[in-house]
């Protein structure tokens, strides 16, 4: 297995029209990184796909449209299925996991977010119900970041059109990190829930350890089978 890795730097936040100038420019990143692993001699040019977390919802819809094959795969932790300002809205009530919070109840939270009727911002829903590339979702039931049911209700909106393509995993006790809300332990991701979803990889993925930096993007790949010396 092959794997580049590359973190976003500083760009702005939120929902407006910079933010998603900052989005482009991060898959077209993502998109590049996809065709230099795609075209080196020792990888299945066929089984390359993105993983990454957090704002790679947005990120990584944008890049496969920028790529010269299909990629094979997509797997996305914490990331968000709802439009940027939808997104923006909800940090802005929970406080984003890392401020006093403007509202603490989880039915009014989610209440308002789904009357929001504020500014959009970018979309990724026209994009996700395009594609069918086969996605994994995992998601934390009490991410204070990305509104996971917000996020469900779209991935289940998108399948009940007719695209099966998308599937979410959820962690009960699980915040935007992906760590247990309980103990702040890092939550580990079975092997189990990849080897269960009808991805083509070969490797266990036996756990994902996140950083304190959460914005990640990576593409990896399977190399292609060596042959033997006569």
């Amino acid at each position: 297995m092959a794997l580049v890795d590359f973190e976003p730097g500083e760009h702005p936040r939120g929902g407006g029209p910079q933010f998603e100038t900052a989005l482009r420019l991060l898959a077209q990143d993502a998109a590049a990184a996809f065709e230099t692993l795609r075209r080196q001699p020792d990888i299945d040019s066929f089984r390359v796909g993105f993983f990454g977390a957090s704002q790679v919802g947005w990120i990584i819809p944008l890049a496969a449209e920028q790529v010269d094959t299909k990629p094979r795969f997509h797997i996305l932790i914490s990331g968000p299925a709802i439009s940027t300002g939808v997104e923006a809205f909800y940090s802005q009530l929970t406080g984003d996991g890392a401020r006093r919070p403007e509202r603490t109840d989880e039915t009014e939270i989610m209440r308002r977010v789904e009357e929001f009727i504020g500014p959009v911002g970018y979309d990724p829903l026209p994009l996700l119900k395009a594609q069918n590339v086969p996605t994994l979702w995992l998601l934390g039931e009490r991410d204070e970041s990305v509104p996971t049911s917000a996020t469900k209700r779209a991935l289940e909106a998108i399948r009940a059109q007719g695209n099966n393509s998308h599937t979410d995993i959820n962690y009960l006790d699980a915040d935007h990190d992906l760590r247990q809300v309980s103990t702040h332990a890092v939550r580990k991701i079975a092997s189990i829930s990849l080897l269960t979803w009808k991805l083509i990889i070969r490797r266990e993925l036996r756990e994902v350890v996140i950083t304190d930096h959460f914005d990640f993007v990576s593409v990896f790949a399977l190399k292609a089978p060596q042959r033997l010396k006569a």
